[in-house]
């Protein structure tokens, strides 16, 4: 609701040119002051509440109260009946706030997504880093064992010298593969830490214990369930479907403002007057009788004079192409955005449907090595 309030004064002094004036020069000593609120519904009906007061003094000698009080009270209430009426469009900023709001939650999630699947790639390529390492310490190991079984070859006569340099190329290749693997672990291991948030110089010095290793049982899910999931929580359906949401909501305004104007008004309110009179008495002698604001005011709450009015309003601007065209342009990216819905369901359908393959060679790969591992 809205409060106001006003207070003004006013003096004139006027040459007069008839005598309908009551004096040669007209004047006239004036205080207002007033108090009131008005209210927006959802709705769209306005309503308004105010009282008035208003004090005149005047030199001519035809007011027979001078000075004189006006005390009015007035209820007011405007019903659009077209444009402008319902909830929707009176709320429609409200509406598309919390849309917005709704969007920017929506949005926020995405990134946390988004970070817990690097800081989990993360974490199992570091894993996957440090398995690395443990297979090429055992290749050397193995070369090393090669060397030294190549070595009692030769010097027993077995084996040719030129088997000592083949064994020792391996012993070479196998220690610069294991150089390459720790630095490989030590930069996924920085990653982590990156995505962590370690920051502080000694925090970089503290070794990341990993303490999962990989489930090698595999994971296939139903593709139809999938799918439906996909459809259902994808972060970035749920944008596009609150965007929908407030683009249909953008049409229902611009739909209600190309209608044309109607409202209905009325207004109910009493009103009193009081003030310095001089009357006759019985014997014919001239009488004051003041009477000031409160006996206005009291003929205002004991409501002696009603006044009440209604009406209706109308009016539209011919053609009215601004209202057509703005909805127009809302019709259209509402359709538009309703294309790039069934654009983004088809996307993630297709998404889905790779991932649950990707997933199911990933199984036979694995079956495919632990039986080659067997053999």
């Amino acid at each position: 609701p809205t409060l106001w309030a006003n207070l003004g004064f006013d003096s004139t002094n006027q040459p007069t040119s008839t005598v309908l004036e009551g004096a040669n020069v007209a004047e006239s000593k004036n205080a207002r002051f007033g108090l009131g609120f008005n209210q927006l519904l959802p709705s769209g009906t306005e309503i308004g509440a105010s009282w008035t007061s208003f004090r005149g003094e005047t030199n001519s000698q035809f007011f027979f109260l001078n000075p004189r009080w006006d005390a009015n009270l007035n209820l007011t209430l405007t019903q659009p009946l077209l444009n402008g009426f319902g909830t929707v469009a009176n709320r429609a900023q409200i509406i598309i706030a919390e849309n917005l709001r709704d969007q920017t939650a929506v949005g926020f999630e995405v990134q946390v997504i988004q970070l817990l699947a690097d800081v989990e790639l993360a974490y199992w390529e570091l894993v996957a880093t440090r398995q690395a390492i443990a297979v090429t310490e055992q290749s050397l190991a193995l070369a090393e064992t090669l060397l030294e079984e190549t070595a009692q070859r030769v010097e027993v006569g077995t084996s040719a010298p030129i088997d000592m340099v083949q064994s020792e190329a391996t012993v070479a290749t196998r220690i610069q593969e294991l150089i390459y693997a720790n630095n490989a672990a030590s930069n996924a291991e920085d990653s982590l830490k990156a995505l962590l948030g370690f920051d502080l110089p000694h925090e970089w010095t503290v070794q990341i214990e990993t303490t999962d290793t990989y489930n090698t049982d595999p994971l296939l899910p139903d593709l139809e369930d999938s799918i439906e999931v996909a459809l259902r929580r994808r972060p970035a359906i749920i944008q596009q479907e609150l965007e929908m949401e407030r683009l249909n909501t953008n049409v229902k305004v611009a739909r209600n403002q190309a209608m044309a104007r109607l409202d209905l008004t009325g207004s109910y309110g009493w009103g009193g007057v009081s003030g310095t009179s001089t009357v006759l008495d019985e014997d014919g002698n001239e009488v004051t009788i003041r009477e000031g604001w409160d006996n206005a005011a009291k003929q205002v709450f004991n409501f002696d004079f009603p006044r009440w009015t209604l009406g209706l309003n109308y009016s539209m601007p011919i053609g009215n192409p601004r209202a057509k065209e703005q909805l127009a342009a809302t019709r259209y990216q509402r359709d538009r955005s309703g294309a790039q819905l069934a654009s983004l369901k088809q996307e993630i359908t297709r998404q889905v449907r790779f991932a649950v393959r990707a997933l199911e060679d990933g199984a036979a790969a694995i079956d495919a090595a632990v039986a080659a591992r067997r053999l």
